[in-house]
């Protein structure tokens, strides 16, 4: 008998649908796609199975989700709150937003008040010991210890990036227990003094601010990255961290040879590959990546540099 007079009808996957169902909103497809990889598990099963680098990643995905939630056109003319969340004020109900919140009362003190002390070093630019120790303070006179930390919304969102970007930039071991971040030694080295400089100075400006140069090799690769605040001095970095003059960095464009300057944005700048031995320009990157909020998952090979440096 031919195949062709057996075949069985097909039953579509997703034909039948509850009368009075309506077929999904073009913008809920986006939005699922910003919950993808976030682990909707997450909030059962706690803090045990993360690493904090995955914590902190794991509230940035819900926070980019929030902000595209509340940037729909058709969730703007029907929820303000949420609008205003995506603008900075206090944030309205979203299926983002509840689950970032459900996530963060899923995780133990210890946790969360590492969240704290990051904040607080992203909110006032502070090293991570001195932010820590302010946050400790607080978290007694409060009576507990960490209440409503994302209540602000995104301004929430951006004191996370910003602590994360001076963390990152001075290489802070933020695996190392809450307890013993107050006690870690500041390294006297002029080159880390000015490696928190520059983490201050991610910390305290917006992304849009900064302009980007790049040396790149015939393969794309950087060779140097520049990067300037506004109109103040530029930051070099190649093998070591420097604070070249504009007539240095411009001078870049005739130099002949291989390498060449270029203007690229500062996600093109840090998506773009480097040989291992600049160290300064895999460390800039890893900086300015969490400064956008990116985390530092493509680049952890970057954190294994990071060592404990607690007092005895």
């Amino acid at each position: 008998m031919p195949v062709n007079s057996t075949k069985r009808r097909a039953a579509p996957a997703q034909s039948a649908r509850v009368e009075g169902e309506r077929a999904p909103r073009k913008g809920a497809t986006q939005v699922a796609k910003a919950f993808h990889g976030v682990g909707a598990d997450t909030a059962a099963l706690g803090a045990a199975r993360w690493s904090f680098d995955g914590v902190v990643r794991r509230v940035l995905g819900f926070s980019r989700a929030a902000e595209l939630e509340a940037a729909l056109p058709e969730r703007r003319a029907k929820n303000r709150r949420s609008a205003a969340l995506a603008a900075g004020d206090v944030g309205g109900p979203s299926p983002a937003f509840d689950a970032l919140n459900l996530f963060v009362r899923s995780l133990d003190d210890e946790t969360r008040g590492k969240l704290r002390a990051l904040m607080q070093a992203g909110r006032e630019a502070q090293a991570l010991p001195d932010a820590a120790a302010v946050s400790s303070r607080a978290a007694e006179a409060d009576g507990m210890l960490v209440p409503d930390l994302f209540a602000s919304g995104t301004r929430a969102f951006q004191d996370l990036q910003r602590g994360h970007a001076v963390a990152c930039a001075t290489e802070f071991d933020l695996e190392l227990e809450l307890g013993r971040w107050e006690n870690v030694r500041e390294r006297a080295s002029l080159d880390e003094r000015v490696w928190l400089r520059f983490g201050r100075e991610l910390a305290r400006s917006r992304v849009e601010e900064w302009s980007c140069q790049a040396v790149c090799d015939s393969r794309g690769q950087l060779e140097k990255l520049y990067l300037r605040h506004g109109q103040t001095a530029w930051w070099s970095f190649g093998a070591l961290i420097d604070r070249p003059s504009s007539r240095e960095v411009l001078g870049q464009r005739s130099t002949r040879g291989r390498s060449r300057l270029v203007s690229l944005s500062l996600q093109a700048a840090v998506a773009r590959s480097s040989r291992a031995e600049l160290r300064a320009v895999h460390r800039a990157s890893i900086a300015v990546s969490a400064r956008l909020g990116a985390g530092s998952r493509s680049r952890r090979a970057g954190a294994k540099v990071a060592t404990a440096r607690s007092a005895p």
